[in-house]
């Protein structure tokens, strides 16, 4: 994971001004990662190679003991579905209304115990991610949150299923 460039006073964290900006916004300066994108050349190993990290992440998200003033948002059903985009024809807004609905409700039944709820990373996709040296490397941790482990997987699985079509083999997810 990239680390963090501290500033001249030391500090990590550093609020900044900015001419039409509404208020003062936190930064952070990280060290650039070495590797490539995998986008354009996706293949069976690297999102292997997701999968594992995803299950160590939670693995280790597992035994996370927050410390004193940790705050983070729930990455929950109503964050996932805010509001729906009003440019699609009325009969597509009644579709994606009824599938919303019915996933809101199936999230609240899912019991919000360490083995299925923690902090998760919350973004990972293939741009918030290269490959160096056979190793992944994570960055764009600032969605991070609260939410289920199955929500982190929704692009694994989606890059999995564009692999699955073009015939190239897929890695046991029982694997690593």
């Amino acid at each position: 994971m990239s680390e963090p460039v501290a500033a001249s006073d030391g500090s990590l964290i550093v609020t900044a001004d900015a001419p039409g900006v509404p208020e003062a916004r936190y930064c952070v300066l990280f060290r650039w990662l070495p590797g490539k994108f995998l986008d354009a050349g996706l293949n069976a190993k690297a999102i292997q190679r997701v999968g594992i990290f995803l299950a160590r992440l939670h693995q280790y998200s597992q035994n996370f003991i927050p410390p004193k003033g940790f705050v983070r948002s729930q990455l929950n059903e109503n964050r996932l579905f805010p509001s729906l985009p009003r440019l699609l024809p009325a009969k597509s807004q009644a579709v994606l209304q009824t599938a919303a609905k019915k996933i809101r409700q199936q999230m609240r039944c899912i019991k919000k115990a360490p083995e299925f709820f923690g902090l998760i990373h919350g973004d990972l996709n293939f741009s918030n991610c290269k490959f160096h040296q056979g190793e992944i490397q994570v960055f764009d941790f600032d969605d991070c949150g609260w939410g289920y482990y199955s929500g982190s997987h929704s692009e694994y699985i989606h890059n999995a299923l564009k692999i699955a079509l073009t015939g190239t083999p897929l890695p046991s997810l029982g694997e690593g």
